[in-house]
């Protein structure tokens, strides 16, 4: 994010590098124009990857991991696009991916994994993003749900998206929790579950 967390994530020894977005360095405010552009650079940062044939996990600043997700994501070795939702209320009892269309709020693309199969659709969403009045979110929203099918429970809770190009995934929203699911609803706890993160949503 600064020059100060590079110095600190280096020290501890974690693999950094500076991202230069040309970004504001103070409140970004949601909604500004700060805010659009640092979406749409979070966004090049996905392709820069993909580009790299690796598979990508994507988390907002404003989020507190708890668990190690890879082992989750690695459930699913045949989701593209697994993707964390608005969701106000769970579709399942326990950790599986939320049904779908039955969870059927905005997903938030605060907390995202990509494999490589989705580059055409990362490229499709920064095109979407050539136009200055649209959301990043929206954009995302709108092309995951072109002639969308259902959730397959043959297929872990998996559907396919982007006019079937796509095999996608809702993250269970009680462990991979919005702000209102993880300090309002509790619900990781009335499920007896272990949270993976807490994203500090404004529900």
């Amino acid at each position: 994010m600064d020059d100060d967390m590079l110095k600190a994530l280096a020290t501890s020894g974690i693999n950094t590098w500076p991202m230069d977005s040309d970004n504001t360095k103070g409140d970004m405010g949601w909604g500004s124009p700060d805010f659009h552009k640092m979406g749409r650079a979070k966004i090049a940062l996905i392709k820069l990857f993909l580009d790299f044939n690796v598979s990508v996990v994507i988390s907002d600043i404003d989020t507190v991991w708890l668990k190690n997700p890879l082992p989750y994501f690695n459930r699913y070795p045949n989701a593209d696009i697994l993707t964390s939702t608005d969701q106000l209320m769970q579709t399942v009892p326990d950790d599986s991916l939320e049904l779908f269309p039955q969870a059927g709020a905005s997903f938030n693309i605060g907390i995202m994994m990509f494999r490589p199969k989705s580059l055409a659709f990362v490229e499709d969403w920064i095109r979407q993003l050539e136009d200055p009045l649209v959301w990043d979110q929206t954009a995302f929203n709108e092309i995951a749900r072109l002639s969308h099918t259902a959730s397959d429970p043959a297929n872990g809770n998996l559907w396919q998206g982007d006019q079937g190009k796509l095999t996608m995934g809702v993250l269970p929203a009680s462990i991979f929790a919005s702000g209102h699911m993880f300090f309002v609803q509790r619900k990781y706890e009335e499920l007896g579950l272990q949270p993976y993160v807490a994203h500090a949503t404004f529900q």
